[in-house]
C-alpha cells in the first residue's frame, strides 16, 4: 500500500473510487455497465477521482483521454492485490455490480453500489442496511 500511497501522493481533497463497467462478457452487462461518458458529467467538483477499473472499452478509452479529472493506472493495476491497496487509499468507493465492489466492502471501505433499475433479487430491495454488517 506504501507504493500505491506514494503513488498517489498528498491526499487535498477526499478521494473517490470508481469503476463504471464490469466484463463485457457478463450475460448481463448491458444492465450493469455505464459508458463513461454517461457518467463524468455526474461527477462532482471538489473531489478526486481514482478510477479502480483495469480493463477499458474502447469508448472510455477515449472519453479518459479527454478528461484530466479522473486518475487512471489500467495496466499498473497488476492484481487484487493492487486494487486493494488503492481501495484502501480511497474515501468512498463507488462502482457497478463488479468484484471491486465486493473487495472494497470486504475491505471495511464505504462502498456505494451502482444497481440496475431492476437489480438482482440478492440485493434486497427495500431495506436501507445488509445482512450481517452491523452498526
Amino acid at each position: 500500500m506504501h507504493a500505491w500511497s506514494k503513488r498517489l501522493g498528498e491526499k487535498a481533497r477526499p478521494r473517490v473510487g470508481i469503476v463504471w463497467s464490469g466484463s463485457p462478457g457478463h450475460k448481463h452487462d448491458h444492465t450493469r455497465s455505464i459508458a463513461l461518458a454517461s457518467l463524468i458529467d455526474y461527477l462532482p467538483d471538489g473531489l478526486e477521482y481514482v478510477s479502480l477499473q483495469k480493463d477499458l472499452r474502447s469508448s472510455d478509452s477515449v472519453t479518459l483521454a479527454g478528461c484530466s479529472r479522473i486518475r487512471h493506472f489500467g495496466d499498473e493495476l497488476r492484481d487484487f492485490t493492487d486494487t486493494a491497496a488503492l481501495c484502501e487509499l480511497m474515501d468512498i468507493v463507488i462502482s457497478v455490480d463488479t468484484s471491486v465492489a465486493h473487495l472494497s466492502g470486504a475491505l471495511g471501505k464505504p462502498t456505494w453500489v451502482l444497481l440496475p433499475f431492476v437489480p438482482d433479487w440478492r440485493w434486497l430491495l427495500d431495506r436501507d442496511d445488509s445482512p450481517g454488517i452491523r452498526p
